[in-house]
């Protein structure tokens, strides 16, 4: 008799771009002021446990500011990108 496999039906996990992009867009919709020192520590809190490294998480943001073009959320990237930047590869 062959076992079957019991999958949950709840919803799907998100991918760490969608829940990137949420936040970004959380951030527009504040209209928060971003905060240099503040937003490394998130880089670092959050954002590269969940990327796993920091050309991951370059490349996710750069296509987020593409996709965002001419929008408060591609100037959200955009700082997020420069902070990152900024960041010695020493903290990774």
């Amino acid at each position: 008799m062959k076992r079957q496999l019991y999958l949950p039906t709840t919803a799907p996990t998100p991918s760490p771009i969608s829940v990137l992009s949420s936040v970004i867009e959380h951030n527009a919709a504040q209209q928060s002021n971003e905060n240099k020192e503040e937003t490394k520590n998130e880089i670092l809190s959050i954002w590269l446990p969940v990327f796993r490294s920091k050309a991951n998480l370059t490349l996710a943001l750069d296509c987020l500011r593409l996709s965002y073009e001419g929008q408060i959320e591609g100037d959200i990237c955009s700082f997020y990108l420069y902070v990152l930047e900024g960041m010695n590869d020493e903290v990774f």
